[in-house]
Formats: structure tokens, sequence, C-alpha cells
């Protein structure tokens, strides 16, 4: 997306300047976010509509097909998390959720809801999807464990929501995050009892 620079440099900021704000759905947000990336990149919201619903949510696919790489042993991990019973849930900040696991080679079948924040009228940090989530589940809080890889968005949405939270990065920066997925799963075996194989044997 090169040749939309004058407007893609604008997208991160536009959207840190809705973080914190609550809107009716997505519609509204969605509405907001084009008038505030409008007035910045100096374009009508209607051609901010056109281009972020088109040409930078194409783009964004075309990226991760071409470059985007899964953590060795995450496949694995889904389906044996799925097959001892924990329900599974991608949710994210933007939208195309589905074309975007698509696009990394994530099986859509791993996982029982897909969402995106955007959808609830609400960015992260918000805690608005999870609890939505949890209540469509019948799931307490505490019940639910966010997985993660920013403790700045990601870890301050599980505490806002009262859910457990488990960090995973490639750095040693945080002490509560790890670097791998089986180190994740070692977390979750310890913490829940729900994992009984030798994770050698099953990752």
């Amino acid at each position: 997306l090169l040749r939309d620079l004058k407007i893609l440099r604008h997208l991160s900021p536009a959207r840190d300047c809705l973080r914190g704000k609550s809107y009716s759905d997505g519609h509204a947000l969605r509405a907001a976010l084009y008038e505030e990336l409008g007035c910045r990149a100096r374009i009508d919201s209607t051609r901010v509509r056109k281009w972020y619903e088109g040409r930078f949510f194409k783009g964004f696919i075309k990226m991760l097909e071409a470059h985007a790489r899964i953590r060795p042993g995450l496949v694995d991990l889904l389906a044996l998390l799925k097959k001892r019973g924990v329900r599974l849930a991608v949710v994210s900040d933007y939208g195309c959720v589905e074309e975007r696991l698509e696009a990394i080679g994530v099986p859509l079948d791993a996982f029982d809801d897909l969402a995106a924040a955007e959808d609830f009228g609400t960015l992260k940090p918000s805690s608005k999807p999870y609890l939505a989530l949890a209540g469509r589940w019948k799931l307490e809080p505490e019940d639910v464990v966010l997985v993660g890889d920013r403790e700045d968005i990601d870890e301050e949405r599980a505490i806002a929501a009262g859910m457990g939270f488990l960090g995973i990065r490639d750095n040693n920066k945080s002490k509560k995050q790890y670097s791998s997925w089986q180190e994740v799963a070692g977390e979750l075996e310890s913490s829940t009892a729900l994992l009984q194989e030798s994770l050698n044997e099953s990752i």
C-alpha cells in the first residue's frame, strides 16, 4: 500500500484516538473512525470508508499470505486444547478475522468463536468483547484465560475483565510472558490440569 501512505500513516493514530471509547455498535465505531481518519488525512470520510473496507483489508490479507508465519506447534496445541474440552476463540482488534486466519494457515474449525472488537463498538483495551463472549458461553470471567502478546493492551483487558492472562513474545522483557507455545501449554496444564499428555508427544 505504498501509494496509500498519505492515509495509511494516520490509521494507527486515528484508532488510538478511539481507544477507551464505547459506541453503540460496530457501525457507529467505524463511522467515528472514518471521520477521525478523514480529518487527519484530509480526505472525505466516504472515500476513507471505501479505502478501509476495500484496499486496506485486501492489502492486509495479501501481506499476511506473503509474509506471516504461525508459531511452531500452534495448530497442534489448538487441536489438543479443543480435544480436552477447552473452548477457544479469537477476538481481534481488526475485522476480517476469518480471512486473516485463513491467510496464515490457521484452521477456522479450531475455534468455537471468531470476533472483532470493532463489531462490539469498541477497541482494545476494552473488556467489552471478552465479557460478551463469557456471557455467551455462560462462563464466569475468572474461568476465561486470555492469551496475548501485548501487556499494555492484552493484559490490561484481561485484568479489567477479571480474567486470567498468559503473554507470549519473542523476547524475555517480561517475566510474565512466554517465548513458545510449549511454555504457554505448560502453564495452562499447571493452572487448569486440562492437558494430560506429555507436551513432547503432543506438540
